[in-house]
């Protein structure tokens, strides 16, 4: 018997691995501690770390669809903060280079909004 995938279901697991990947990218490339000091994160060190580890969490944790609603607010605030280090200042080359900088973290952005707002109907 085919059992198909819910489109909620669809986005959680979408959602979990870019984050799940993305947190293990921080734990395991040193090349990315350069990239927090360059981009001027305070205390690089240390928030490559916790921002990893949060990743990795609330990943796994959308991944299983438990407290969805709760997890995802933290990566709300996490892809808005990373917007604005990393693809804000591309806006000064133009509008157009900076949708085209920022077009896959707004799509996750989207779907973390997507995601908060459905959870609580969805997640037990």
């Amino acid at each position: 018997m085919r059992r198909s995938i819910s489109n909620y279901d669809l986005i959680r697991y979408v959602v979990a691995f870019v984050f799940i990947v993305s947190g293990l990218m921080k734990l395991t490339q040193p090349n990315m501690l350069t990239t927090f000091s360059e981009i001027g994160i305070p205390f690089p060190y240390y928030m490559m770390y916790v921002l990893a580890l949060l990743e990795v969490i609330l990943g796994l944790l959308i991944s299983i669809n438990k407290w969805v609603r709760n997890a995802t607010l933290p990566l709300i605030i996490i892809m808005i903060t990373a917007l604005a280090f990393t693809k804000l200042p591309v806006i000064s080359n133009g509008i157009i280079p900076f949708l085209f900088q920022s077009r896959l973290d707004l799509t996750i952005l989207i779907l973390l909004f997507v995601l908060y707002r459905s959870s609580n109907k969805i997640s037990f």
